[in-house]
């Protein structure tokens, strides 16, 4: 069993009996990003240890009555033959918003994250075994991305506040973090402790490297998606409709369901918003074009100002200055 292609789309497969979790040593070991940062090294390194010390074992979700399913469809010259099964084949994109489900998902609850993969399938593989930790890990990445995109791209006062008490939260919880963090840090990259501890300091999210807590969390949104798409989509020309020939114009296919829900990700920031700067206050403001259903909303691309006390400030100080210009026409 594996994913399909057809027409441009991602076809992908959830097992028709469902998944259940079990403890085995038999599972799919890619990690779930082409590259980590320097805390998720550190925890896979924990983990790692963790899965050694239980001979390699690890909870994991897969199909149910998967040692039986496993050493079907071969024939006797060696030929993969998989015999039909009434197997739920969908296309993930077409499933608006699957990410932010994911990010809802309670990690701690077993059940929860059995019936997502009974409806949506498994991240990376249609017929195997996935890790728990690993789905953890990035049910736990997707619910921080949204909620730093979320505040960064409508930063009102209150979304400012909140990244302001994260990053200081984040920053008193770091002398606590260090001694069990850094050493696997330095295990990793072969370096001294105090060098990982410096350098852990240094990989925190939302710092001073950028001029302000919002461009440091659209920053930080960026490096996320954008490493977890590399590989993990390809350009597809997709063909014209009907009767016309040739060439339409090209789509992004993932390769697996966790592609689909970065690429959904990328496109929402991508499609929803264009960035603007106010013309009278000098914010950066971001313009929807979209609404969350794909809607076209009717604010105009050329909108100046980022809110209507802006605009009506802006009318008032041009009417100002035309009084002060032309004061017999402002009598």
């Amino acid at each position: 069993m594996g994913s399909k292609w057809s027409g441009g789309v991602l076809r992908w497969v959830v097992d028709p009996d469902g998944y259940e979790l079990v403890e085995t040593a038999d599972y799919d070991k890619r990690p779930f990003q082409s590259r980590q940062s320097l805390i998720d090294l550190a925890l896979f390194a924990l983990i790692k240890k963790e899965r050694e010390s239980n001979n390699g074992k690890a909870l994991c979700l897969r199909p149910i009555g998967y040692d039986a399913k496993r050493g079907r469809g071969f024939t006797q010259d060696g030929k993969f033959d998989v015999p039909e099964r009434n197997e739920q084949i969908y296309d993930p994109m077409k499933r608006l918003g699957l990410f932010r489900q994911f990010a809802k998902l309670n990690e701690r609850d077993p059940q929860a994250l059995i019936s997502f993969a009974n409806k949506n399938g498994l991240l990376r593989t249609t017929f195997g075994a996935e890790p728990v930790d690993q789905w953890c890990c990035t049910i736990n990445g997707f619910r921080n991305l949204t909620w730093a995109y979320d505040r960064a791209s409508s930063p009102t006062a209150r979304a400012i506040r909140e990244l302001e008490d994260r990053h200081k939260s984040m920053e008193a919880d770091l002398p606590s973090l260090a001694p069990s963090v850094a050493p696997l840090i330095a295990h990793t990259l072969g370096t001294p402790v105090a060098t990982a501890e410096l350098v852990l300091k240094n990989s925190l999210p939302f710092t001073d490297s950028y001029s302000s807590l919002v461009e440091s969390a659209l920053a930080e949104v960026r490096l996320q998606v954008n490493t977890s798409l590399e590989g993990a989509a390809s350009p597809f020309l997709v063909p014209a409709g009907g009767d016309s020939p040739g060439v339409e114009g090209i789509a992004f296919i993932p390769h697996d369901l966790l592609a689909a829900m970065w690429l959904q990700f990328a496109l929402q920031i991508a499609g929803m918003r264009k960035r603007q700067t106010c013309q009278h206050c000098g914010r950066a403001f971001w313009l929807k074009n979209t609404d969350s259903g794909g809607r076209q909303r009717s604010q105009r691309s050329d909108t100046k100002y980022c809110s209507s006390a802006c605009n009506t400030a802006a009318y008032r100080k041009r009417r100002k200055q035309a009084a002060q210009d032309n004061p017999q026409a402002a009598q």
